[in-house]
């Protein structure tokens, strides 16, 4: 089974998502988890969003930006999804990442970029190194999940590839 299908299959299983947004945060990160909160909502689960850091004011006009935490509880959740950001350490909670990664087995990494540290940590990697952004992976996925595409996804979409 291909890793996406796998990352889809966790999705319809499971209701308790976290998305981690890696620290000194950018457009893409930021972004795309905005979407993919947005897009997991639809579907009915519970997501929330992680970042260690403050969101740069110029992202703040993106929907939920004041939603997105800065610590978590790692029981609270059946899914971890990390987003564009390959190195452990810098997603900002890299012990408790291992720890789940270790009992639970469902870290999932979605990165375009270069392999590093964090693809020997999470249970699946979904990467694409041609992708420009990882908003076009992530795009992807929400399409095979039959999710519609609204206003906000779009915005946070567009913002990450900008």
């Amino acid at each position: 089974m291909e890793t996406i299908e796998k990352i889809i299959n966790l999705i319809k299983k499971y209701d308790n998502f976290l998305l981690v947004i890696h620290e000194s945060p950018d457009g893409d990160t930021i972004a795309t988890s905005l979407a993919l909160e947005i897009a997991l909502d639809k579907i009915g689960k519970n997501v929330t969003c992680v970042c260690k850091d403050v969101i740069p004011l110029p992202f703040t006009f993106l929907p939920n930006t004041k939603n997105i935490r800065h610590d978590f509880l790692v029981g609270d959740y059946d899914v971890i999804i990390v987003l564009d950001c390959g190195d452990l350490r810098r997603t900002g909670f890299p012990d408790r990442l291992k720890e789940f990664a270790k009992h639970k087995k469902n870290l999932i990494n979605i990165d375009h970029h270069p392999k590093n540290d964090l693809h020997k940590v999470a249970n699946l990697n979904l990467i694409d190194e041609s992708a420009a952004a990882v908003s076009e992976i992530v795009f992807n996925l929400t399409r095979l999940l039959h999710i519609d595409l609204d206003k906000d996804m779009s915005t946070c979409f567009l913002t990450s590839l900008y």
